[in-house]
């Protein structure tokens, strides 16, 4: 039995001679109740090699551990960064955003929740900045704060290429889905850092240069907005994605050491109630946006 890759839907993991029939093997005994030392037992490896190949996969978000023990703090958060941006893929996908018939409308409209969502990081932002004593995270936060302000600055931009004036975004509200989605994190950033460092971190993207470039230049292809206004959104995906916004993550859990089964559960929790309320998003964007006649944002 051999294993040459594993699809998260938002990245692909390539395995290769000894290393995939070993991963196969493995996999094939993670059933919740085997501990790597019985699983060692039975394939007659050196723990050391079970150990080694269980937290690969743990760390990518292929398999959980059900255990109920204290795990490193930094390793469960890059386990639940992993499977968390493969639920938001699965659930993305699910939403089909701009799927179907797209019209400019809906194009715009997505354009529009985007500038929101975008300048409002900072209503969020600035609360994880209160919520934290210690200076490296709030350096960090700080730095991030900065380079959304940046950001939202540049699809304004956007916007006005669309053929929006600045009147019209000033009176322009975002949805109230999008206002909870923004909500949800301010509330999270004002009590539980390590949750909305894992939420902040599943939402950013997770694509390659390459794939978003592909992405915006269909979208570009299709003419139902000058390239002038999505250009910005392109590279403010781009940006993001070299940046290392996601990093964020890294900087916060560094801070401490294990992580009990309560805040495993409960971090786990609060991300799969994000990951709702996106989706609850995406559906009333869908849905106010659906018709090719109609208002270019709330409020309006």
């Amino acid at each position: 039995m051999s294993l040459d890759r594993i699809d998260m839907g938002w990245c692909e993991y390539r395995f290769s001679g000894a290393t995939a029939s070993r991963t196969a093997r493995i996999l094939e005994l993670c059933d919740g109740g085997m501990s790597i030392e019985k699983i060692a037992a039975r394939l007659g490896a050196p723990p050391g090699t079970v150990a080694a190949t269980v937290t690969a996969l743990y760390v990518r978000g292929i398999v959980r551990d059900s255990s109920q023990q204290n795990v490193p703090a930094t390793t469960f958060q890059r386990h639940l960064v992993s499977a968390g941006r493969t639920l938001r893929t699965a659930m993305s996908a699910d939403a089909d955003l701009l799927g179907g018939q797209l019209h400019r409308r809906r194009l715009l409209g997505s354009l529009v929740e985007t500038f929101h969502f975008v300048s409002a990081a900072s209503y969020h932002i600035g609360a994880a900045v209160a919520h934290t004593a210690s200076p490296e995270v709030r350096d960090s936060l700080s730095t991030l704060f900065n380079e959304e302000s940046k950001h939202g600055r540049g699809l304004r931009g956007g916007l006005l290429a669309a053929g929006l004036d600045d009147a019209t975004i000033r009176r322009s509200r975002p949805l109230p889905g999008t206002l909870n989605v923004v909500n949800f994190l301010r509330a999270l950033a004002a009590t539980d850092l390590l949750s909305y460092a894992v939420c902040a971190a599943v939402n950013e993207s997770p694509k390659t240069d390459t794939a978003i470039k592909e992405g915006w230049d269909a979208i570009i292809a299709l003419d139902l907005l000058p390239a002038d206004a999505l250009v910005p959104f392109r590279g403010h995906e781009l940006e993001d994605e070299d940046s290392g916004h996601a990093a964020i993550a890294d900087v916060i859990f560094a801070e401490r050491t294990t992580l009990g089964s309560a805040e495993q559960r409960r971090i786990q929790g609060d991300l799969e109630s994000f990951i709702a309320v996106q989706r609850s998003c995406y559906q009333e964007m869908k849905e106010f946006y659906s018709a090719p006649d109609g208002p270019a944002a709330w409020g309006l």
